[in-house]
């Protein structure tokens, strides 16, 4: 249980990096780097 905890506390730490980098990237280059970054998601 300890394991699976510790596994999900990581999972979640990569995905608020991953937020935070696609945040700046939107930041940075505007209404077209969201553009981008969607037509990347999905």
């Amino acid at each position: 249980m300890k394991k699976h905890l510790y596994k999900f506390t990581i999972f979640k730490s990569l995905l608020n990096i991953y937020y935070l980098v696609n945040s700046f990237i939107v930041l940075s280059l505007g209404s077209n780097g969201l553009s981008t970054t969607s037509s990347v998601i999905y």
